[in-house]
């Protein structure tokens, strides 16, 4: 009879041994993640140029010009991105490219990217643009930037106002 107890205290034994263990596990991942995201820098994008490139059926397609800019002392090595260009709250351009590269620490990167916009649902906006052509349009250009090891993008927005009348 004192064999099962013996069993026992050593199964639970066990238990709690392997509970502690899966604890310090845990700690010790979301320690790692906090010291590989700790002090980093956002990046910045910025919008610099946008060429038609033509357009079939309802599809028009652009070349969009944007200047990455890395702000931390660390090389940033973007694997791809998704990026939507919005004008007072429209979309009116969106895409998505690969293998970006990377950008060492403190420097930036110029990139042109394929965009499109369906034609059907940029008629509102420019309906507004004929109206008032001299007013200015909000825009939004939200990039999200995509590292090969990591499991979250990093959302980058950039907005302001632009003038696309005289």
């Amino acid at each position: 009879m004192v064999l099962p107890t013996t069993l026992k205290a050593a199964s639970l034994k066990a238990r709690v041994v392997a509970k502690r263990l899966a604890v310090l596990f845990a700690c010790g991942l979301l320690s790692a993640c906090a010291y590989l995201g700790a002090g980093a820098e956002k990046p910045e994008v910025y919008l610099t140029g946008l060429r038609p490139l033509g357009s079939s059926g309802f599809e028009a397609r652009f070349m969009v010009g944007l200047k990455i800019v890395n702000m931390d002392s660390r090389a940033l090595n973007v694997s791809g991105m998704s990026y939507r260009l919005k004008l007072n709250g429209h979309s009116v351009a969106s895409g998505v490219s690969a293998g970006v590269g990377k950008i060492p620490g403190y420097s930036e990167k110029r990139v042109e990217v394929e965009a499109s916009t369906n034609l059907l649902t940029s008629f509102r906006v420019l309906a507004d643009i004929l109206k008032n052509p001299a007013q200015p349009y909000a825009y939004e250009l939200e990039t999200k930037l995509r590292k090969p090891w990591w499991p979250t993008s990093i959302t980058v927005v950039e907005s302001g106002d632009i003038s696309l009348g005289e």
